[in-house]
């Protein structure tokens, strides 16, 4: 397991093959097959073991706080409803300091039939990246609505926004970092 930011890493859970999770006093780290990030920094205190049920579900626990995270959420379907895995469900049911993972093929796109969930507070979305941009499309086909809203601190990755009547992407708060994001009136 790895020092990261002095996080005094105490307990590790992996749910899957290639993603773990580790925490140590007010830390939680995510491994996603190749490195190590700060999934959750400052969450809980004297975070001793942690334990994931499935990807999306982990308790850590520690001497003073125990924290249920749905730290991530993943989209796995193209479709526009509020169900599990869809990019609808993502948002509305995202919560700060989550990230919501767009795992789908490479070249796809994801179109909405009306406006789409706000991205809440220090929300994470994450795409796909290649040496050609943005590897996933979310087109509004003409709808006249905003695409993605950020309400601050949002951070987007890997996404390519065209099709929307309103504001591709729709600033309300401060703080924002896109990388890997085109805007295609």
């Amino acid at each position: 397991m790895p020092a990261v930011n002095n996080a005094d890493l105490r307990g590790v859970s992996c749910p899957t093959i290639v993603i773990c999770y580790a925490v140590g006093n007010k830390t939680v780290l995510k491994y996603s097959g190749t490195t190590w990030f700060v999934e959750n920094a400052g969450m809980g205190e004297g975070l001793n073991a942690i334990s994931c049920v499935s990807e999306i579900f982990c308790l850590a626990v520690g001497s003073r706080d125990t924290i249920l995270a749905k730290s991530s959420n993943i989209v796995t379907s193209l479709a526009d409803n509020n169900v599990p895995g869809t990019l609808r469900y993502a948002l509305s049911n995202a919560t700060q300091g989550q990230t919501i993972k767009i795992n789908i093929p490479n070249g796809t796109t994801i179109t909405p039939g009306s406006q789409l969930p706000p991205l809440p507070l220090n929300v994470k979305i994450i795409g796909s990246c290649t040496t050609n941009g943005p590897a996933i499309t979310i087109n509004g086909n003409g709808l006249s609505a905003n695409g993605l809203t950020l309400n601050g601190k949002n951070s987007v990755n890997g996404l390519k926004i065209t099709g929307f009547g309103g504001k591709l992407i729709n600033f309300i708060g401060l703080g924002n970092k896109l990388s890997c994001v085109s805007v295609v009136r």
